[in-house]
C-alpha cells in the first residue's frame, strides 16, 4: 500500500507540473495500475526528471516515464542524466564479462575448444 500512496503523489506531482493535463480519474487510475509493479523512488525519481526536462505542455505517457527508469540501476546513480564514471565502468565490465562468459560457453558446447 505504501508504494501505491508514494505513486499517486508523484502523480499529483505530475498533473500540478502540467497544468493542460486535466487527468481524470479514470486517467489517474490506468497511470497508477501500470506504474505500481516498479519500485516507488524509481517513478517519483523518473516523474521529477521529467517534469525538470520535459519541452511539452503535456505530461508523459506511461510509457515514457517507464522508459525513463533504467532497467539496470536507479536514476539516482545518474548525474545529470548521465551514469557515474565509476557505475559506466562497472556496467560495462559487467556486460564484457557476460559477452565473455558467452563466448567460453558457446565454443565448449561446439566443441571448438582453443587450449587443446
Amino acid at each position: 500500500m505504501q508504494n501505491r500512496t508514494t505513486v499517486m503523489k508523484a502523480l499529483e506531482m505530475l498533473s500540478g507540473a502540467f497544468p493542460n493535463w486535466k487527468a481524470s480519474e479514470v486517467t489517474l487510475s490506468i497511470y497508477l495500475q501500470e506504474l505500481e509493479d516498479l519500485p516507488a523512488e524509481r517513478v517519483v525519481v523518473a516523474i521529477r526528471h521529467l517534469i525538470r526536462t520535459s519541452k511539452s505542455d503535456f505530461a508523459p505517457s506511461i510509457g515514457t516515464i517507464r522508459d525513463t527508469i533504467d532497467p539496470i540501476g536507479s536514476a539516482t546513480e545518474r548525474v545529470g542524466g548521465m551514469w557515474t564514471s565509476a557505475k559506466a565502468m562497472g556496467l560495462l565490465g559487467q556486460r564484457a564479462a557476460s559477452k565473455i562468459g558467452e563466448g567460453v560457453r558457446n565454443d565448449r558446447i561446439a566443441g571448438n575448444r582453443q587450449d587443446e
